[in-house]
């Protein structure tokens, strides 16, 4: 038997993932680089193995191809709790590819596994959608969908007059947050509806496809096209096998050509200081292209299966709907609960987890709630804690992380100024600890120089001053304990319960109340 095309286009698909995850983010941690290699060597080998030697070593093959599948998510785990969201979707699918291929083989019964993938990212998305429906996200004034969207006007209609952008910008904006929502569902919807009938699968992967288009060519620093090219190489799961295999058949005999657009690319990178995340874009434009052929010729459910042999049904075992259950509850319950803010699937949400929920039917925190009065020493007790002062470098650097000043294009903020929106603040802290901005140098302090004040939960608060201490070793620091679990904008910057001023002295504290 055959490599299912499914399961093969995923494995090679993966792998291009996980080399530009190490290129672009250049990390070389030991975990990445080898299962990053490894699966580059079996993919080689994939690739110029006879068809006598793919079904003499299947046992070997399946083996060889669970590997990476547990590798990259040895290496995301590793890194926890500092990780991007998609990493943790990818952590599941890879795990769930892992253990089928253990169970089964490349090759057995694989329209349960692309069910189960299919299930899970239409969790995904969903939540992604609705975690977005909160009063300040729907707000223009307020929501990150704006700085997108003039981020765009200011880019894509450069060439315009600014009286027209103004003009674009003004009918349009208003219902851009609304408008960003609606896709998110859209896509969560049809993807969930392609399990009852294959059109609105197609159809879903296509919205899918479109979306993760949008997200890469958003001018930096919100360009993410690696996470592009993470969902779309995991998504090949669900295309129809049959177009799969004819699509690549149909790649094959332009190779050369791709070959000489590759080299291009590449020259071009080299000589022009490509930046990295440019690279993956590159990647994605291919993954596009190579699915959306892939989806656009697809046949109708009928033809499509006149053509494909007559193979046997197996019933899908129980354990693939326990993974189902697993992704939306993590989707959803994490959040709800506050076990997760940094790398869940509230991405460019503008949700309030702690200290309230600003969310329009699902509250948040919920943790921090319930264990309020339980203490310091309780993993979730102290409630909210507000950074107040304090001369430690780490503390200043690592949030809230005001990335305004390099916002691209830097017309963006005037045009939401000229509509009455005030001028943006850009506060990135989850890519700064993540990439680690500040301190590699990546991305300058702002020019004002200003400490700025902010809120975390004590259980973040706990870890933080653990890390200043390693960072720093000598500091001072003066934090306040909010009263209450939730509370507005004012109360976020002005209530206290108590002041606590903390000084560390070779990683040792002294703290003490202050009565104020």
């Amino acid at each position: 038997m055959e490599i299912d095309p499914r399961i093969g286009a995923l494995f090679r698909f993966t792998c291009v993932n996980g080399l530009l995850q190490a290129f672009v983010f250049e990390d070389w941690s030991l975990i990445l680089v080898g299962t990053a290699t490894w699966h580059l060597l079996v993919w080689a080998w994939l690739e110029t193995s006879t068809r006598s030697a793919r079904v003499a070593g299947v046992t070997w093959v399946r083996l060889a191809m669970m590997v990476p599948f547990l590798g990259y998510p040895c290496y995301w785990i590793s890194r926890m709790p500092h990780t991007w969201e998609s990493d943790l979707w990818s952590v599941q699918t890879d795990l769930v590819m892992a253990l089928w291929l253990l169970l089964y083989g490349a090759a057995e019964n694989t329209d349960s596994l692309s069910e189960t993938l299919h299930e899970m990212f239409a969790g995904f998305y969903a939540a992604a959608g609705l975690w977005k429906f909160n009063s300040d996200f729907l707000d223009p004034k307020a929501s990150c969908a704006s700085v997108f969207f003039s981020q765009h006007v200011t880019y894509f209609c450069s060439m315009l007059p600014w009286e027209s952008q103004l003009g674009l910008a003004e009918s349009v904006l208003p219902f851009v947050p609304l408008g960003g929502v609606g896709v998110e569902l859209a896509m969560a919807l049809t993807l969930a509806l392609g399990r009852l009938d294959r059109r609105f699968a197609r159809l879903g992967l296509l919205f899918i496809l479109y979306f993760h288009l949008w997200v890469c060519i958003t001018p930096r620093p919100n360009n993410i096209s690696l996470f592009a090219v993470q969902c779309a190489s995991r998504l090949v799961i669900v295309v129809d096998p049959l177009q799969l295999e004819a699509t690549g058949r149909k790649l094959r005999g332009h190779v050369i050509a791709l070959s000489v657009v590759a080299a291009l690319a590449v020259a071009y990178g080299v000589q022009a200081a490509f930046e990295p995340l440019n690279w993956s874009f590159l990647a994605y434009g291919f993954l596009f292209l190579f699915l959306h052929w892939a989806m656009v010729m697809e046949k109708g459910e009928k033809g499509a299966a006149a053509q494909a042999p007559a193979k046997k049904v197996c019933r899908r075992p129980r354990w693939s709907f326990l993974a189902t259950c697993f992704a939306w509850t993590y989707a959803f319950g994490v959040i709800m609960l506050g076990l997760m803010e940094e790398a869940s699937c509230n991405m460019f949400a503008n949700l309030k987890i702690h200290g309230g929920s600003n969310h329009l039917v699902l509250p948040t925190g919920l943790l921090f709630k319930w264990f309020r009065e339980a203490g310091d020493a309780h993993p979730y007790g102290g409630g909210v804690v507000r950074m107040e002062t304090t001369d430690s470098h780490w503390l200043q650097s690592i949030y809230p992380c005001d990335m305004t000043h390099v916002l691209t294009p830097h017309a963006a903020p005037e045009l939401l100024e000229q509509l009455g929106i005030p001028r943006p603040s850009f506060l990135n802290s989850g890519a700064n600890r993540i990439l680690r901005l500040r301190e590699r140098g990546i991305i300058p302090p702002p020019p004002h120089d200003l400490l700025l004040q902010y809120t975390t939960p004590a259980l973040e608060w706990k870890r933080l001053l653990k890390e200043a201490m390693e960072k720093d070793r000598s500091f001072a620091v003066t934090y306040a304990h909010l009263p209450g679990v939730a509370g507005d904008e004012m109360w976020r910057a002005t209530a206290y319960e108590r002041r606590v001023q903390l000084k560390a002295l070779c990683g040792r504290m002294a703290p003490r109340n202050l009565r104020l």
